[in-house]
């Protein structure tokens, strides 16, 4: 939860001064994020995955989402203990797989039409303070180029989830992950003579 959140629940009278004060330094607990590590070094900020758990992994990576980072990589993770969800480029998602092991890793491609894709992005630069248009177009057409067909096939995704209805993409999600996630272990069970 951002400051700016809590705030707005104390305005509210949702939560008390103690209970903002005590989501706030738990906030701080386990991660202290530099969203513009990138713009000041040329390296996107990276999760620190080491002692903390997969809700706070999943809470530091909505924050990067809400500051519009776009690559995002969690390091030192215990894939024995939880599961993950990385959201990346598609250079990101060649590079997870080959580090860990495609036995490790289900892609998960949510696909978009073409114009219902730039509307929506469209009407979320709207609300900007100071909306960017010609990043959001260069953005737009980066991805195309990126996430192309032949990118796609040649990172071994062939499985695509329509996003045009948020609950059924959702379900759809949900059990393809339990699918594969059977698969992979069956195939690594036998692997390893399990």
């Amino acid at each position: 939860m951002e400051i700016k959140d809590i705030l707005e629940k104390v305005k509210n009278q949702e939560i008390d001064i103690n209970e903002a004060l005590d989501l706030l330094q738990h906030q701080e607990d386990y991660a202290c994020i530099d969203y513009d590590r990138q713009k000041r070094t040329g390296v996107p900020e990276i999760i620190y995955g080491a002692g903390k758990t997969k809700e706070q992994i999943a809470g530091i990576i909505s924050q990067m989402l809400k500051h519009n980072q776009q690559n995002i990589l969690a390091t030192k993770v215990n894939l024995e203990k939880y599961d993950y969800l990385v959201i990346g480029t598609l250079e990101s998602y060649i590079n997870i797989r080959d580090y860990f092991g495609e036995s490790k890793v289900v892609p998960i491609y949510i696909d978009l039409e073409d114009g219902e894709r730039l509307m929506r992005a469209i009407k979320r630069e709207k609300k900007q303070v100071l909306p960017q248009y010609e990043e959001l177009c260069r953005r737009f057409l980066a991805d195309a180029k990126d996430f192309s067909k032949e990118n796609l096939d040649k990172a071994g995704i062939t499985r695509y989830f329509d996003n045009h209805n948020l609950k059924d993409c959702l379900n759809e999600i949900s059990d393809y992950i339990i699918a594969q996630s059977h698969s992979k272990m069956e195939i690594y069970n036998e692997t390893n003579g399990f």
